[in-house]
């Protein structure tokens, strides 16, 4: 999946011994990396440089996860690489969460492509509930950091999980906990468009039979369809490749017979062999064929789905309705009670679910694990609380505050590391280093610190300026004053100013300079006098 926008996850490890950053730069969270660390204490440190709630619409983190934008949470971090701010985890999940969906239903996968045909079938198959809770589960990195136990194996100093919006993210719609959080940050949708995840088209029903007609929709019924006729096809298509086989080893023999040339058979295996390919090639449109059948039938299976003699499956015989309560997996319906819910075991949603069927909203009994959202998932708008106990009462509207309530996600890890000495114990790290003489020039010796004061008078009106014209274009910026010089601070400071080459995002304005009152806009931050205490933080 392509990703176009990118929260820039890295980390750095802070040495007290050292003083400093074990990396000079910090590294990106997408490799291994095998490095000397020093006895001593240390911290993990963790950032996203990139802020994405800069890059994402309220309206759109709306489309995407459901949050009402009145009940976002502001950023409040205390610097730009904060790793973990609320603000900033809905927005990378809404970033992650668009760009699934671009991939999937945007029209850019080219379904004649087999490995892009491949991952839009996962698309399809996946019940859309899952893709939104995994999301709200899988912020930042996971990972470990180890060392050597003096043999092959590795000892686990910090072990990194991913920052989960609900209790279990990366079990989706199996653990019945993340889909009950959701449901408990529910709010009223009054005066906000009603929107669904993981769907970029809007859900469309046809006025006569209530069927979903969106592109989603289709393409479902479409490679159901090429599926439940995959077989019948098959054995068309391989009667066909006798028939013409057969034809062609007749000739063969009459050519051999008139040619006088009975070693001419040799070149019937080769004939053979591209005769069987093209006959079994099959149909142009179709969305299955024998290179992706079996994948496409593992995922479904994956999903709690089944095929013939395993059980309810799918067959050409069964796209159309017998009797009520007879339809077994994806068999045409009408209503609720065409499904064969007894027969259909949402395998999907884990140990203890519940059986149970639906007649979806694209004419299709279909497993109870994907009727979350009724309006949208079911034929009637509504799913069904006697066959799918643990399907419906999602929310449309979800409040961001009530939804993030409880979330921690660590920034930092500390650790200590003792090889070669004692716990607690003085650790050097190359010892002392020599004086050194600094010179400026060949005559002037740097003997210390340099501090530079600068001060200004205040600007006001360009009174001294007689031209209205000229004092009109003055006054745009003001003038200085021959008063008393003015205390008040002025310019920024290049460290925390983003457009600047020396810009860090991870370094912590309050930290490092004068806690005296400034702007109330934080960045960029109004350069004031500094004190001892200026430093990069660990």
């Amino acid at each position: 999946m392509k990703r176009t926008l990118n929260p820039g996850y890295k980390f750095n490890v802070y040495s007290e011994t050292m003083g400093a950053y074990i990396f000079e730069n910090d590294m990106p969270c997408n490799d291994t990396y095998i490095v000397d660390v020093p006895d001593g204490k240390h911290t993990l440190h963790f950032y996203q440089t990139s802020m994405l709630s800069e890059q994402i619409g309220v309206d759109d983190m709306y489309r995407q996860l459901l949050t009402v934008p009145s009940t976002l949470p502001e950023r409040n971090s205390s610097n730009d690489f904060q790793y973990g701010d609320k603000r900033e985890v809905l927005s990378a999940q809404a970033v992650l969460m668009r760009q699934l969906n671009e991939h999937c239903f945007g029209g850019n996968l080219d379904l004649n492509i087999k490995k892009q045909r491949d991952d839009f079938q996962k698309c399809l198959f996946r019940p859309p509930a899952d893709f939104y809770l995994r999301m709200l589960g899988t912020y930042g990195v996971k990972g470990a950091l180890t060392r050597g136990n003096g043999t092959k194996g590795r000892v686990t100093m910090v072990n990194v999980p991913l920052c989960g919006i609900v209790p279990d993210g990366v079990t989706g719609l199996k653990n019945n906990a993340n889909r009950q959080h959701v449901i408990a940050a529910g709010m009223s949708c009054a005066g906000t468009r009603r929107s669904h995840p993981t769907l970029v088209e809007e859900p469309r029903r046809d006025e006569e039979t209530g069927l979903d007609v969106s592109y989603y929709a289709q393409q479902k019924r479409r490679v159901l369809e090429d599926l439940a006729r995959y077989d019948e096809d098959k054995r068309e298509r391989e009667a066909l490749a006798e028939r013409r086989v057969g034809m062609a080893r007749r000739a063969m023999g009459k050519y051999a017979k008139v040619l006088g040339e009975p070693s001419a058979a040799r070149f019937f295996p080769g004939i053979e062999k591209d005769i069987r390919r093209r006959a079994n090639a099959p149909r142009p449109d179709s969305l299955v064929d024998d290179d992706t059948v079996d994948q496409i039938r593992a995922q479904i299976k994956a999903n709690g789905w089944t095929f013939g003699a395993e059980g309810p499956g799918v067959g050409r015989h069964l796209m159309a309705a017998v009797t009520p309560g007879s339809v077994l997996r994806f068999g045409s319906c009408t209503a609720h009670a065409d499904c064969n819910a007894t027969a259909t075991t949402d395998s999907y949603l884990g140990a203890g679910s519940q059986q149970g069927a639906f007649c979806a909203a694209t004419g299709l009994c279909d497993a109870c694990a994907t009727c979350q959202w009724g309006d949208t998932d079911a034929i009637d708008g509504t799913c069904p609380s006697a066959g799918c106990p643990h399907g419906g009462n999602m929310p449309r509207c979800v409040d961001a505050t009530k939804l993030m309530e409880g979330f921690e996600c660590r920034d930092r890890y500390d650790f200590e590391l003792w090889q070669y000495h004692e716990q607690g114990t003085a650790v050097s790290v190359g010892g002392a280093l020599p004086a050194q003489m600094v010179y400026v020039t060949p005559f002037n010796r740097l003997v210390g610190p340099v501090m530079v004061s600068q001060r200004r008078r205040p600007l006001g009106e360009c009174s001294s300026i007689f031209n209205p014209t000229v004092q009109a274009f003055a006054n745009l910026s003001g003038c200085q004053e021959d008063k008393a010089y003015d205390g008040a601070h002025y310019g920024f400071n290049p460290v925390f100013v983003p457009t600047s080459g020396i810009y860090n995002g991870k370094q912590d304005p309050d930290r490092c300079l004068d806690p005296r009152p400034s702007t109330p806009n934080p960045a960029p931050r109004a350069l004031r006098p500094q004190n001892s205490r200026h430093r990069a933080p660990p």
